[in-house]
């Protein structure tokens, strides 16, 4: 199976004035992000989809393509433009801001969604909560019921997704359909959406590197 990693990458964001080239690990966001899927693509299959001009100059350095958006598109738009220009029909998108998405999750979600000849597939984490939405129980009704009792719920990490461009053509509501979702650990689900999430990641980096190589 042939694929292309798509990065979409900001200069600016809510978790840190520097968006996804604020520092991470060493280096940036953005370049960690970029250093993950060199461990599995060639360069020549990874883009980042940016209306940064500071962003183009960090792919111009790291041999990377680039796709240049307009400033205000959308999750949508971009998509759309990205697929006219990657040329693979299956695509991941990988988000900068999930820096703890690497290789092996990545390899394991693209055996499942291969296996089961998906359209879409996204990362999630499961969890035994419980949700209350509108003033209404979504999830238990019993009173006093046990957390490990009650059906879980699956957080969407927006880390990781794989889509089959065909598929995505010919249904785009493909999003709203049945989700596909391949379930990922608390570390691996870590989402940086504030700052705080900014601060907790890195000081989880020496976790994720410890795992990793299994010490």
């Amino acid at each position: 199976m042939k694929l292309s990693v798509i990065i979409p990458a900001q200069e600016k964001n809510q978790h840190h004035e520097l968006g996804d080239l604020c520092p991470f690990g060493g280096t940036t966001l953005l370049e960690w992000k970029i250093s993950q899927c060199k461990d599995f693509l060639k360069v020549s299959e990874i883009y980042v989809s940016s209306s940064s001009l500071k962003i183009k100059e960090v792919c111009q350095r790291e041999g990377v393509n680039f796709i240049e958006r307009m400033q205000g598109d959308d999750y949508n738009d971009m998509l759309d433009l990205s697929f006219k220009i990657v040329p693979t029909n299956t695509v991941i998108i990988l988000n900068p801001t999930s820096p703890f998405i690497g290789e092996e999750i990545v390899r394991q979600m693209c055996k499942n969604f291969l296996e089961l000849n998906l359209g879409y597939l996204t990362s999630a984490q499961k969890k035994y909560e419980y949700i209350v939405f509108k003033n209404k129980r979504l999830n238990f009704t019993e009173k006093n019921k046990l957390r490990k009792e009650i059906d879980p719920i699956y957080i969407l990490t927006n880390g990781c997704t794989i889509i089959d461009k065909a598929k995505w053509k010919s249904d785009q509501d493909v999003f709203l359909g049945e989700q596909n979702l391949f379930e990922v650990d608390a570390l691996t689900s870590i989402e940086i959406c504030e700052i705080d999430d900014y601060s907790m990641a890195n000081e989880l980096i020496s976790l994720y590197f410890k795992r990793n190589l299994n010490v």
